[in-house]
């Protein structure tokens, strides 16, 4: 995809098929080849010709510009089992970083997040990360498990529910 910035500005036909909820506004924006892509304080919108995505920032695990491969690349948190989605975004050769975009893309998803611990399990240098990530706007904290390849989470699952629930009471009061 080919990404073109618009000094942070969709288009009046971008912004209508976007449907924001009341008070929320686009704070940066950028346009790909046939998407554009809008951060508000809640979420960043993919918006296609016949589609809108909504990634809440506390679904992204972490955003970056890939300065090798010219490329804004969105990580979203993963489920155990299925592929972690990714998004890249390329940008067009006269174009430098996707500025304000990515600074959002970072700010936004540092305010979520409120705790990201390492806890090894057994004997073998293994573990797993626990991430409390806090919803913008509505407050709830969703709690994520990313598992060491070589760990089987039926197997650890004690361990790692016992791991949570004391991480829980760190966070929540």
């Amino acid at each position: 995809m080919r990404l073109s910035l618009r000094a942070g500005h969709a288009p009046e036909e971008v912004l209508t098929r976007l449907q924001l909820a009341r008070g929320e506004r686009v704070l940066a924006a950028a346009e790909a080849t046939a998407v554009w892509l809008l951060g508000t304080r809640l979420a960043l919108y993919v918006v296609a010709p016949h589609e809108v995505q909504r990634i809440g920032w506390e679904q992204v695990e972490h955003a970056g510009w890939d300065a090798e491969a010219d490329l804004l690349v969105v990580a979203e948190v993963g489920e155990w089992g299925h592929p972690r989605p990714v998004h890249r975004f390329g940008l067009a050769e006269q174009q430098e970083r996707p500025g304000r975009l990515l600074d959002l893309l970072r700010e936004r998803v540092s305010a979520s997040v409120l705790l990201q611990r390492r806890v090894p399990i057994g004997e073998n240098g293994l573990g797993v990360t626990l991430h409390a990530r806090r919803a913008p706007g509505d407050g709830r904290i969703g709690w994520f498990v990313t598992y060491d390849d070589g760990l089987d989470p039926d197997v650890v699952r004690p361990q790692v529910e016992a791991a949570l629930a004391a991480a829980r009471t760190d966070v929540e009061p």
